[in-house]
C-alpha cells in the first residue's frame, strides 16, 4: 500500500535586508529621532522644575540599651527595639513634636491636632533592623524642618 504524501514547498521570494540597509534607514531618520528625544527632555525638565516640589529626607538610627556586663554598681536596662519603635510612634511623642515645632500653624494656616498628627505620621517612617536598630526616616519640603523633626523625635522619645 502506497501512501500519498502531499508536500508543500514554500518559496521565499522576499529580499534579504542587510544590517547596512537598516543603518542607512536609521541615519535618514536621525533628525526625527533627535527631535523626539529633545522634546521629551524639555517636557521632563519642565515637569521637574514647575510641577514638583523637592522632598528632603534625613535618617536617624537608635540602638536600644542592652545589658552586656551588669554589675551591682551600674544598672543597665534592656529595652527591646519594638518598644523603642512604639515609643517613637506614640501620640505622646508626636504631640511633643507638634507642640515644640508649632506644626499646627504651618504655611500660614491653622490646623487641628489630629490633622497635624496625621501629617507628621505621613512624614515619619520607623523600621526595625535585623540587629534591633531602630531607623527613623523623616521627609519634608524644608531641609531644616526635617532635621528639627528628627531631633525633636529623639528628645521626646528619650524623655518618655
Amino acid at each position: 500500500m502506497a501512501e500519498d504524501r502531499n508536500f508543500v514547498e514554500i518559496q521565499d521570494d522576499a529580499e534579504e535586508i542587510s544590517l547596512l540597509d537598516i543603518l542607512l534607514i536609521i541615519a535618514e531618520g536621525k533628525g526625527l529621532i533627535l527631535k523626539t528625544i529633545a522634546a521629551f527632555v524639555v517636557v521632563g525638565l519642565a515637569y521637574a522644575l514647575f510641577f514638583t516640589t523637592p522632598q528632603y529626607s534625613a535618617t536617624m538610627q537608635m540602638l536600644p540599651l542592652i545589658a552586656l556586663n551588669p554589675t551591682p554598681e551600674v544598672v543597665t536596662m534592656s529595652v527591646p527595639a519594638n518598644l523603642v519603635s512604639g515609643i517613637v510612634q506614640s501620640d505622646r511623642t508626636y504631640d511633643g513634636v507638634i507642640d515644640k515645632l508649632n506644626l499646627m500653624e504651618r504655611d500660614g494656616k491653622t490646623i487641628d491636632r489630629n490633622a497635624a498628627r496625621r501629617d507628621l505620621k505621613k512624614a515619619i517612617k520607623v523600621e526595625i533592623g535585623g540587629e534591633g536598630i531602630v531607623t527613623v526616616n523623616a521627609k519634608d519640603e524644608s531641609p531644616k524642618m526635617v532635621v528639627d523633626i528628627l531631633n525633636t523625635v529623639y528628645s521626646e522619645s528619650a524623655s518618655a
